[in-house]
């Protein structure tokens, strides 16, 4: 679709804006494909970004944190998977709180962050919306994996399984 319309997008001197996420660069307990797919996101923009600048486009990847809405996965794993076992029912548990348990960003106040980055005229790639967005990415860079799958592990109660 960006093929497509980047004649369109190039002549309207546009704006491409994806919906990132800080699950892209961290791990996010019982979400590898919702991670992977984010961290592919991040990379699309960033080359796009590169791509769409001579033109005077712009593309603008929104690292999104905690807001408040209804993303926790409800569905249960089937009855046989391996992760359906009462060791990991307060992990699954918690991991479907986290938004409700981080002091998540109204979606109201999100939005209109969003909006007025996408008016503004600045072309950076990235901007930092919601709850802990900015710090958890900087955390995971600067802080050794190992250190940060403890972190995530003590957080989302997996240490007795």
């Amino acid at each position: 679709m960006t093929r497509e319309l980047s004649l369109l997008l190039i002549e309207a001197k546009g704006i491409i804006v994806f919906t990132g996420s800080i699950a892209s660069t961290m791990p996010f307990l019982w979400g590898p494909i919702y991670g992977a797919t984010k961290a592919a996101i991040h990379q699309f923009a960033a080359v796009l970004h590169l791509e769409m600048k001579p033109f005077g486009a712009r593309v603008l990847n929104v690292v999104t944190g905690g807001v408040k809405t209804n993303i926790a996965d409800t569905i249960p794993f089937p009855e046989t998977s391996v992760y359906t076992c009462p060791e990991l029912d307060v992990s699954i548990v918690e991991r479907r709180q986290i938004a409700i348990k981080n002091y998540p960003m109204l979606a109201e106040t999100y939005t209109k962050k969003v909006v007025d980055d996408i008016d503004s005229n600045s072309n950076r790639l990235n901007v930092y919306r919601g709850t802990m967005a900015t710090i958890f990415p900087t955390l995971v860079t600067i802080i050794l994996q190992c250190i940060v799958e403890r972190m995530v592990s003590v957080k989302f109660k997996l240490l007795p399984l």
